[in-house]
C-alpha cells in the first residue's frame, strides 16, 4: 500500500467543504474523513507534528459541518 500524499487528503477535505457550504449532506464528508484518517495512519509512521495538527482541526471541522447539515435537516 502507498502512502497517501498530503495534497490527497485536502482535495477532499475542500470538496466537502464546499458540499457542506451548498446545505447538502452528501458522501463528500464520509469521503474527506476517511481520506483525513489514512493520512494520520501514514503520518503516525512519519511523524509530522504540524501536519498532525491540522488533520485532527480538519476533522474537527468536518464533524461540525455534518452536525450543522444535520440539524438543518
Amino acid at each position: 500500500m502507498s502512502t497517501p500524499a498530503p495534497q490527497d487528503w485536502r482535495s477532499e477535505y475542500e470538496a466537502a467543504i464546499s458540499e457542506g457550504g451548498s446545505g447538502q449532506l452528501g458522501t463528500g464528508i464520509e469521503d474527506a474523513e476517511a481520506a483525513i484518517q489514512e493520512r494520520l495512519r501514514a503520518v503516525v509512521e512519519n511523524f509530522s507534528a504540524s501536519e498532525e495538527s491540522e488533520l485532527y482541526a480538519a476533522l474537527r471541522v468536518l464533524r461540525r459541518v455534518r452536525a450543522q447539515l444535520l440539524t438543518a435537516a
